[in-house]
């Protein structure tokens, strides 16, 4: 979405330390991890007992926060144990590590929350998200993760495991409620002609492979933690690219 955001992150690593909201999810899928491998039942008591066994260990500046954290913690829970126990889908793994050879220079490699096939043998990638960000519905259909995500599936970064065409992904956002439910963004599964994502990660080599990494204003810059250096954001206008 951004080369500049993602070279700063992930190669200059100038982020802050993990914020308590990080804290809480990484705490939250591990949780639902319990649940999928049948660790824990997708019993929401025994995953509040669990939660307050860990809470103690989280970084919390005042008591107020944490007080405010643990109640948006429980309803975090409460969506996932609702949403597990009415996905009809078989699980077929979680927190699955996967590396890829996508074409001749370029390797996709990352981690998957949850995989499951659905009622047509196709495989679906579910990622979890305890963010407050959410996109919006007229995005996800070419939503780069999620699109990442079902290429890998055609690369056949599961194949000896899971193998299957893909059949979707989903962003499941436990923050977020509609009439009730928790709200899923559904990507249609990725056909064989569809080569939006494939186009999208051989222009991201290109950048990488040249060291460019210019700043591309998106629906996420006024929640960058970089935007006060970035020549492409308001609060950054005084510095020079």
């Amino acid at each position: 979405r951004c080369p500049r955001a993602w070279f700063l992150d992930r190669e200059a690593h100038a982020s802050a330390a993990t914020s308590s909201s990080q804290g809480l999810g990484s705490v939250v899928h591990a949780l639902a991890e319990a649940v999928a491998t049948g660790e824990l039942p997708a019993d929401l008591d025994v995953l509040e007992a669990r939660l307050a066994d860990i809470w103690p260990a989280l970084p919390f500046d005042a008591r107020w926060q944490a007080d405010r954290e643990w109640a948006e913690a429980r309803r975090l829970l409460r969506r996932f144990v609702q949403w597990h126990d009415r996905d009809e889908r078989e699980v077929l793994g979680v927190e699955v590590d996967f590396t890829v050879e996508h074409s001749a220079d370029v390797v996709l490699r990352g981690r998957a929350d949850r995989l499951e096939r659905d009622a047509d043998g196709r495989v679906v990638v579910v990622d979890l998200k305890t963010g407050r960000t959410v996109p919006t519905d007229r995005d996800v259909p070419r939503e780069p993760q999620l699109g990442v995500y079902q290429l890998a599936v055609r690369d056949g970064a599961f194949a000896d495991r899971h193998p299957g065409p893909p059949g979707g992904a989903e962003l499941v956002q436990l923050r977020r409620e509609v009439r009730g439910a928790v709200k899923v963004q559904s990507q249609p599964a990725m056909t064989t002609g569809d080569e939006w994502c494939a186009d999208l990660v051989a222009t991201t080599a290109t950048a990488i492979r040249d060291e460019r990494f210019d700043a591309r204003p998106n629906d996420g810059c006024d929640r960058c933690p970089f935007r006060g250096s970035c020549p492409a954001h308001p609060s950054g206008g005084q510095v020079v690219s």
